[in-house]
């Protein structure tokens, strides 16, 4: 490697890691949109080559997305999600000092066919209310979540679900159910374009695509829930 590559590489490893400390400033971008390549260039004293790669860099590691015609912005912190406890969306975002909300988007009797059936334990022939919502953390979309329930729990709350009321607390304050244990798998999906626009992740083609199914206490089942939490916005933990 002769002396002119490495210094490029030397350059580019340089406003990598000082674009890196800007961001993370608490004061820096607060609109979270970085200044453009000619302003870099500029503040770097380097080529646009370098500019590029260092964001190209850090666009692959999912510090920043791009939007075609407007420039670099800086993805918003991840929320870290446990996988050792059972809990709710409104439970997490309350333990985040998080404002949790949410958007009905749809809510109906279904037959719940040969795949809910199998989850929920039930006859194939047997009805489940589906409740699909959209999932807010402080008015920002974070994911959205298709909830199945067993006919008698879905009647029995189905008038009481609202926006913002949490669907577990609606179980145990009327059905005496408390949930306490799932099985859950984990994947990455695909969004379709709908999906993109409801989540406000237009540029994030990736969801984590998590399925749970929750049981109370004699392991009988309470839901089955499928939902697309956005990438760009959690990370999932666990103790090994």
């Amino acid at each position: 490697m002769n002396s002119g590559h490495k210094s490029r590489e030397a350059k580019y490893e340089q406003v990598k890691a000082q674009l890196l400390h800007m961001i993370r400033a608490e004061n820096r971008f607060p609109d979270r949109c970085l200044p453009s390549e000619r302003e870099l260039c500029e503040m770097f004293g380097v080529s646009r080559i370098t500019i590029r790669r260092a964001i190209s860099d850090l666009e692959h590691e999912g510090v920043l997305f791009r939007i075609q015609g407007k420039g670099a912005f800086v993805n918003a912190s991840k929320i870290h999600q446990p996988l050792t406890r059972v809990s709710s969306f409104t439970q997490d975002m309350n333990g985040r000092q998080m404002k949790p909300g949410g958007r009905i988007l749809a809510m109906e009797r279904i037959p719940s066919g040969v795949l809910i059936s199998a989850k929920l334990g039930i006859s194939p022939d047997e009805d489940v209310i589906m409740l699909k919502r959209l999932r807010l953390a402080d008015e920002e979309p974070m994911a959205i979540e298709t909830c199945y329930l067993p006919l008698k729990i879905g009647t029995a709350i189905a008038d009481k679900i609202a926006d913002n009321v949490s669907l577990y607390q609606l179980i145990y304050n009327i059905c005496g159910i408390t949930i306490v244990s799932a099985f859950e798998t984990i994947e990455v999906s695909r969004l379709k374009n709908y999906e993109r626009k409801l989540l406000a992740c237009e540029s994030i083609p990736y969801a984590l695509h998590i399925t749970r199914c929750s049981f109370d206490k004699d392991k009988k089942a309470v839901e089955y829930v499928v939902s697309k939490y956005r990438a760009d916005r959690y990370r999932l933990t666990t103790e090994l």
